[in-house]
């Protein structure tokens, strides 16, 4: 029965095509790391933002394949499609706003740290590691373009095989 459930899954074209894409996605940033920034983490694989896109190869992937599949009248398309546009936009515009406000709150709160070192014993909480917000949450438009351009590739690729 358990290998009837993993059949159905590993054979589902949309899925198989959109899991595909955020895999690729995500090792892509490293070789684009190293000939951006001339150094490559592989932390970075398993983090947000940086280029492509792994969002949007992934919604992308799923709505060219449910566009192969059903086609571009189906009500399944049209839904992934509008689920897809609200993902790519959040994806560079709110959090992409998000982590400019969380790079300004870390200079902040360093630059706070230095002139209220003094105080530490004084201030309760103050003692101890401060954390440091995670800066890399949105994309530039360009990785959101990266990665939607990945996942129609991959939508269509995978479409030959399944």
């Amino acid at each position: 029965m358990l290998n009837y459930y993993y059949m159905e899954i590993v054979t589902n074209y949309p899925l198989m095509a959109a899991i595909s894409a955020v895999i690729i996605a995500q090792v892509l940033k490293l070789p684009v790391q190293l000939i951006t920034d001339g150094k490559m983490e592989i932390n970075r694989i398993f983090s947000t933002g940086g280029m492509p896109s792994s969002h949007s190869a992934f919604v992308s992937a799923l709505t060219t394949a449910l566009a192969l599949t059903y086609g571009l009248g189906h009500p399944i398309f049209a839904l992934s499609l509008v689920f897809s546009l609200i993902t790519m936009y959040d994806a560079a515009g709110i959090r992409r706003q998000a982590g400019k406000h969380a790079m300004l709150l870390n200079i902040i709160v360093q630059e706070m740290g230095i002139l209220m070192r003094g105080l530490a014993g004084l201030l309760p909480g103050s003692a101890g590691k401060k954390e440091k917000l995670k800066e890399m949450l949105g994309h530039e438009p360009t990785e959101v373009l990266g990665g939607a351009v990945l996942g129609i590739l991959m939508g269509f690729w995978l479409y030959r095989y399944f």
